[in-house]
């Protein structure tokens, strides 16, 4: 039987957003400005179905949500994913990326450019399409480049305590749209109980901030530890009213919103150490290694068949 996985539009509601995430306080989109320590981990993606934002993890590995690896809208089987490592191109170590005739202004670092040289997707988003958000970039590290800062992640099992948190990501800026996919933007977001309940699930208050297009993948950063990955949420724009106009027509909307909804590290511990590996891996001793993953190397890779038919 087919794996199926689902990734609706990014211009529908909630219950059909699987690719929202990130704030839309106005107070961040200052030019000058401190940039939080998430932000050196945040890196941001390009590829084939647009832009995500991610969360180094080791010297040369980028943590994701894999509803960035399909297409909108489309429920497609594992061997049927058509992307391929060469598909993507990761910029980090910076919080800028210049654009033609518009260079970083001043606080802002430019990103530098590396290559993917393999994808690997958590096989239980592909089996149960809401929980296993989760993917992880390989990157391509060139001779002589100093070592990638990274964020740690939590023991197996780990549980997070209600509470604010950081989050940082590339996505679209409704404030400065013109910024979109080109800065990093942080917000502190405050962690609540989930309303649905599901194992791998960490929910954040949605009345104020939240995430926009191009965040999903963004990191839920409790210091320098990544606890949750940026998965779905409600409409950034309609937040956007909220925040900033208090439209009281946009009341009701507020009222029946669900939780943003973030991928917990903790929960799938077993599938970053075996990527990671020989990374230093935070994973518990009596842990086992079974979290079972699919990994899309480049074309020209000799065992890619083999792989991929698994």
């Amino acid at each position: 039987m087919d794996m199926l996985v689902y990734k609706p539009s990014i211009l529908d509601s909630f219950q059909k957003n699987k690719y929202r995430s990130m704030p839309v306080n106005p107070d961040l989109q200052k030019e000058e400005r401190i940039a939080p320590k998430s932000e050196t981990f945040s890196v941001l993606i390009e590829g084939p179905y647009g832009v995500c934002s991610g969360t180094l993890v080791s010297k040369k590995h980028v943590l994701t949500a894999a509803h960035c690896m399909v297409p909108s809208g489309e429920c497609v089987a594992i061997h049927k994913v058509m992307i391929r490592p060469e598909d993507y191109t990761v910029f980090a170590l910076g919080t800028c990326r210049s654009k033609p005739n518009k260079p970083c202004p001043s606080g802002h670092t430019e990103a530098k450019k590396f290559n993917v040289t393999a994808l690997h997707i958590l096989n239980e988003y592909f089996e149960k399409c809401k929980t296993g958000d989760l993917a992880i970039l390989t990157l391509s590290i060139p001779e002589g480049q100093p070592d990638l800062p990274h964020a740690s992640f939590p023991f197996k099992g780990r549980k997070h305590s209600f509470g604010e948190y950081t989050v940082s990501g590339w996505g679209f800026d409704p404030i400065n749209p013109e910024n979109s996919g080109s800065r990093v933007t942080s917000a502190n977001v405050t962690v609540v109980p989930c309303k649905e309940s599901h194992n791998d699930h960490i929910c954040i208050k949605e009345d104020e901030t939240n995430a926009c297009e191009g965040d999903s993948g963004a990191g839920l950063l409790d210091g320098n530890t990544i606890i949750g990955v940026v998965s779905y949420g409600t409409d950034c724009k309609t937040l956007f009213q909220r925040g900033v106009y208090r439209l009281e027509h946009q009341q009701a909307k507020l009222s029946s919103m669900t939780d943003g909804v973030f991928t917990a590290v903790s929960t799938h511990t077993e599938f970053i150490c075996k990527v990671i590996t020989p990374e230093p891996c935070t994973v518990t001793a009596d842990s086992e290694l079974d979290e079972g993953y699919t990994r899309l190397p480049p074309l020209d890779e000799n065992d890619y068949s083999e792989e991929y038919d698994n």
